[in-house]
């Protein structure tokens, strides 16, 4: 679960790096923000849902953890009783690469194409 400052890139590139090192990544919408403004921050987070993980609100990621927990058990105590659909586990990302994403190629590509955009 992320969350910080900036989405689009110290909490992107913290989701590329969980996504490599096989983790879940989940990244809570309601709880990231960019300095530079709100385009970017979009940008941050559709790049997230469309190719490392899940974006939720924090309303939803306690929803799933209701959801999910064993009968009896109070491990969300905070929330209320109404917060309670569907199931962590059966949630999938729409795109799960099982090859390495080598930051530097991907940093490099962008560049290029802004200096092409600039010409």
């Amino acid at each position: 679960m992320l969350m910080g400052i900036n989405t689009n890139t110290c909490v992107l590139n913290t989701s590329f790096t969980a996504f490599n090192l096989d983790y879940r990544v989940v990244v809570l919408s309601d709880c990231v923000a960019s300095m530079y403004g709100e385009d970017l921050h979009v940008l941050g987070l559709q790049n997230v849902a469309r190719c490392l993980g899940w974006v939720l609100t924090n309303e939803q990621f306690f929803d799933k953890l209701r959801a999910a927990a064993p009968a009896g058990a109070d491990q969300v105590s905070a929330r209320p009783a109404s917060c309670r659909s569907g199931n962590l586990g059966n949630l999938q990302p729409q795109s799960r690469r099982a090859s390495f994403v080598d930051s530097n190629a991907w940093r490099s590509a962008a560049k290029a194409s802004q200096a092409s955009a600039m010409t």
